[in-house]
């Protein structure tokens, strides 16, 4: 079991984190850039639709569209709902 260190779900049973909401050095948010493949994440086993659990290699920050963990945005934290 892989366990998400913010929503705390199982990764390899929940369709996606509860992260709905980046927060940038600013105080600045943008919602989370939901999964958009034809299947679940290689990285985290989001399904299609859902938001990818944080700190997934394949998550794209929602300011810049690059990939979140290394984008030039410097990301705080998630929000989890």
């Amino acid at each position: 079991m892989a366990k998400c260190i913010d929503c705390e779900l199982d990764m390899s049973t929940a369709d996606g984190c509860g992260i709905e909401v980046v927060v940038y050095p600013d105080g600045s948010t943008l919602p989370a850039v939901p999964w958009q493949g034809p299947r679940r994440c290689r990285d985290c086993n989001a399904a299609p639709g859902f938001v990818h659990h944080w700190n997934c290699c394949v998550e794209r920050c929602p300011q810049c569209g690059r990939q979140l963990i290394s984008c030039p945005c410097d990301t705080v934290k998630p929000v989890v709902h």
